[in-house]
């Protein structure tokens, strides 16, 4: 019984530290009262005070372990999935800005196979924050209303497993993709307060990509145009 109550008290005060640990308010009053109620509970009959007591207490367990258990999203880079194949990064910035994104992104990327001149259909788009990140993925997803003949339908998924502007810069700063033989609107771009900026120099001699001519247009090694990733 005494255990018991020890548990429901250790309890209730496990969960107000995890409130407060979370920023959340707690009312001083409220936890006194749930105290005193558990002390109460010293007026019922020993088997039933002591199983009501374990099962409060376990219930009252189970919901701190489940708030500690609830990690703060961090992640800010997303995968963009279904973009029409005649898309270009002109027309991926286009979409992001209509849809109320115009400066809550600082990086974005649409890879190009150029054996075709054209999309792999997604495009890797970093967001300035974590909350940006989960707005994109809530109110881009679904979008259909193309400026293209397209039926797709965006999905906006995690970029996993790059993450972050500076790891999305260190993928990109040293790769073919970068060389200066390359066309603008095919590069990976950053940007800040909506505005594209310089990427940053390499940090090393940039191999040229290994173009070659063929029927179908211009086709170059895999780290230059992408084709590495799986189109969606």
């Amino acid at each position: 019984e005494r255990a018991a109550a020890d548990l429901m008290q250790a309890a209730i005060k496990a969960k107000a530290a995890a409130r407060r640990a979370r920023g959340l308010p707690v009312d001083e009053f409220s936890l006194a009262e749930m105290l005193r109620q558990g002390d109460d509970q010293s007026s019922r009959p020993n088997s039933a005070r002591s199983g009501t007591m374990a099962s409060q207490a376990s219930r009252s367990m189970r919901d701190v372990a489940s708030n500690e258990s609830q990690q703060v999203e961090t992640r800010t880079t997303v995968m963009v999935r279904n973009l029409p194949l005649d898309y270009t990064r002109e027309h991926l910035l286009d979409l992001l800005d209509s849809q109320g994104f115009r400066g809550c992104y600082n990086f974005a990327y649409f890879p190009m196979d150029f054996r075709r001149w054209a999309g792999f259909g997604y495009a890797f788009v970093n967001m300035v924050s974590a909350e940006e990140a989960l707005r994109i993925r809530r109110e881009l997803s679904g979008f259909c209303e193309w400026k293209v003949p397209s039926v797709k339908v965006v999905e906006v998924c995690w970029g996993d497993p790059l993450q972050g502007f500076e790891a999305c810069v260190e993928r990109y700063r040293n790769s073919p993709i970068m060389h200066e033989s390359v066309p603008d609107v095919c590069k990976p771009a950053i940007f800040v307060d909506g505005y594209q900026q310089p990427f940053p120099e390499p940090t090393k001699k940039l191999s040229e990509p290994t173009w070659k001519m063929s029927g179908k247009g211009l086709s170059g090694n895999d780290e230059a145009t992408g084709s590495s990733e799986k189109s969606a």
